[in-house]
């Protein structure tokens, strides 16, 4: 299990160069700093939760990253772990958290099948974060658009190579596919962070 939450670790984030997440979510008075510990108290929260609940110990511990996603100069915060749904069963949950108003918010959490191959994070020209979770070689899209804060999901595109290419649930042609894809999606630019391990120590020095 170890091994391959790293391989999932190594390809996690891939992120945009171009903004993605409305910068209008965070006060520009707020520091990092400030940002940071509010996050810290989230976290702990969380982690204390699912210590509680069994979770942590029965299916390991949960990680978190700084990173500014929308590159307005304010961190935004991703959560990643075996242990982070409610009702476990099998799989993963990444969160991406944002501060809103002065509050933390988790603004897109997205469940992982324990099938699953990589999973990538970006954004593109539109302001649209797609989130992909591949099954060896079958795959689905997940893409959402941002406005304060608030997600729209806008579509989902499934790939399987014994089923074939659906959009939103509707089977269709692989060129329909494709050109769904390529306007929704784009480009992708990528970008790596480090997950840490959600600890008291770490999150302190995280400040």
């Amino acid at each position: 299990m170890k091994r391959y939450f790293r391989i999932q670790v190594a390809v996690l984030c891939l992120i945009a160069i171009i903004c993605g997440v409305n910068s209008s979510h965070v006060s520009a008075k707020m520091s990092n700093r400030t940002v940071h510990k509010k996050y810290m108290t989230t976290l702990l929260k969380l982690n204390k939760q699912l210590t509680k609940n069994g979770y942590i110990n029965a299916q390991g511990p949960i990680y978190f990253c700084y990173i500014d996603f929308d590159h307005d100069g304010i961190d935004e915060c991703m959560v990643n772990g075996w242990s982070m749904a409610k009702d476990w069963n099998g799989g993963t949950d990444t969160a991406l958290y944002a501060c809103v108003n002065g509050k933390v918010k988790c603004i897109v959490k997205v469940f992982n099948s324990w099938q699953r191959g990589t999973e990538y994070y970006y954004n593109t020209k539109k302001s649209v974060i797609t989130m992909y979770s591949g099954t060896f070689t079958d795959g689905r899209e997940i893409v959402y658009k941002y406005k304060k804060g608030k997600k729209k999901k806008i579509a989902t595109l499934d790939k399987s190579t014994m089923d074939g290419f659906f959009i939103n649930g509707k089977k269709v042609s692989e060129s329909k596919f494709e050109k769904k894809r390529n306007k929704l999606v784009g480009n992708i630019y990528e970008m790596s962070y480090k997950f840490k391990k959600v600890t008291k120590k770490n999150l302190k020095k995280a400040i």
